[in-house]
C-alpha cells in the first residue's frame, strides 16, 4: 500500500470519528473513537443507570 493509499485511509477513517493517538512515553500507538461532549455525557449517563456492580459468585 503506498503512503496517499494509507494517508486516504486514515483521512476516510478520520472523517467517520476515528482519532489516531501517537506513541509517547506513556503509551504506544493506538486508535479511538472521538465523542462530542454530547455523545461523552450521554455515555457516562448509559454507564451509571445500574447502580453500582455487585460481587459475583465466581470463584
Amino acid at each position: 500500500m503506498s503512503n496517499a493509499d494509507m494517508l486516504a485511509v486514515r483521512r476516510a477513517l478520520e472523517q467517520l470519528g476515528a482519532e489516531f493517538i501517537p506513541e509517547d512515553a506513556v503509551g504506544g500507538a493506538g486508535v479511538r473513537l472521538r465523542f462530542d461532549a454530547d455523545q461523552s455525557r450521554r455515555i457516562s449517563d448509559w454507564e451509571a443507570e445500574g447502580g453500582a456492580a455487585g460481587d459475583d459468585d465466581v470463584t
